[in-house]
């Protein structure tokens, strides 16, 4: 397995719903644009790629300005192909995937906006 360095520009556009005080549930799309491609130093072209994403995660509010979350999101339709190139830039071969991304977080509000804090 060869290994994969991408660098990318991701816009989520999510929506939160608050089941009980302390959880927020979040839903969404995910949009995204790989900037840059590197395949183990293996030559590639095409490494522009638009990728959406729906996306999903939970947050848990341990104190109002401090959150523990946990996000993931999957790729709805696999990337552009990605073309290997030999040296002299002959194509070799191609690629394309979905991806799974899963990540933990911690937030902080620095203020909040709820009606309490405006009066």
């Amino acid at each position: 397995m060869k290994d994969i360095n991408q660098h990318l520009l991701i816009l989520p556009v999510l929506f939160s719903v608050k089941p009980i005080e302390q959880f927020h549930v979040n839903v969404g799309m995910e949009y995204g644009f790989v900037l840059s491609n590197d395949r183990s130093g293996v030559p590639v072209r095409n490494v522009f790629d638009f990728r959406v994403r729906v996306a999903g995660g939970l947050t848990y509010q341990v104190l109002p300005y401090l959150g523990i979350n946990a996000y993931c999101s999957y790729d709805i339709r696999a990337s552009n192909p990605i073309y290997y190139t030999d040296a002299q830039g002959n194509d070799i071969g191609t690629s394309s995937e979905n991806m799974l991304v899963a990540s933990l977080g911690v937030n902080y509000t620095f203020k909040s906006w709820s009606k309490k804090s405006r009066d």
